[in-house]
């Protein structure tokens, strides 16, 4: 899509001259507008620049109908008709105030450096999670729990890829030991992380050595008790 532009600027006295139009979100759009036309004039002074704001899926859309030359998009899935770049990667927080969290408490697992926030779904369906508040457990989920949909995150070093058909099976490292039932008892791996296998969409641009944030479903979580091994109250 840049080579496309470019070849549609063309060359006039040795200067690129043309239109390109851009396409930004709302939040962004308001912050560089300004010094983004000034920087395009001073270095393009032969060239017009044109910027739309927009959300993702229009520009997207926009940019497939040649409506937009280029375009920043938040968590944009692959797309073959489309050259994309990741340029950043933003965590997101929860901001409130110290009295609102006395007043609703969010539980929540620590996995590693990592807090995963339970739902009330999840609670529900893990009703002996009560009782262990403030103690050890183990953390189990199946690749399908993994970086699709859920109201829960948890960031992993990609190790592997493999494309399965309509699935892309993603082997990745979380910072948090391996934990294991045994003839023995409960055992705790020596290394500070772990592997985990996440079943994605084939359409999201994921590649060896990339740190990604992961939704997770934690409705459908496993937790056991690391004194027994038993799982801790699930139900169907």
């Amino acid at each position: 899509q840049v080579a496309l532009t470019r070849e549609d600027l063309g060359a006039v006295r040795g200067a690129l001259a043309g239109r390109v139009s851009i396409g930004l979100p709302p939040s962004l759009s308001k912050l560089i507008t300004v010094p983004l036309t000034r920087e395009f004039r001073r270095r393009l002074p032969d060239a017009q620049l044109t910027l739309t704001e927009g959300f993702s899926m229009a520009m997207s859309e926009g940019l497939r109908s040649g409506r937009l030359d280029m375009a920043l998009l938040y968590n944009t899935p692959h797309s073959p008709d489309l050259e994309m770049r990741l340029l950043h990667r933003e965590a997101l927080v929860l901001i409130s105030s110290e009295a609102s969290v006395r007043l609703h408490k969010v539980p929540a697992l620590k996995i590693g450096a990592q807090t995963l926030m339970l739902s009330p779904e999840a609670l529900t369906r893990l009703p002996g999670m009560a009782s262990m508040v403030g103690r050890d457990v183990a953390f189990g989920v199946r690749p399908e729990a993994l970086g699709r949909e859920g109201t829960g995150s948890l960031d992993v070093q990609v190790e592997l890829v493999e494309m399965l058909g309509a699935e892309l099976l993603v082997h990745a490292t979380i910072d948090s030991p391996l934990v294991k039932q045994t003839d023995d008892g409960i055992e705790t791996g020596t290394k500070d992380t772990s592997m985990i296998i996440v079943s994605m969409d084939p359409r999201h641009m994921v590649a060896v050595g990339d740190r990604v944030t992961l939704p997770v479903d934690t409705t459908r979580i496993h937790l056991f008790d690391m004194t027994n091994g038993n799982a801790i109250g699930f139900t169907n």
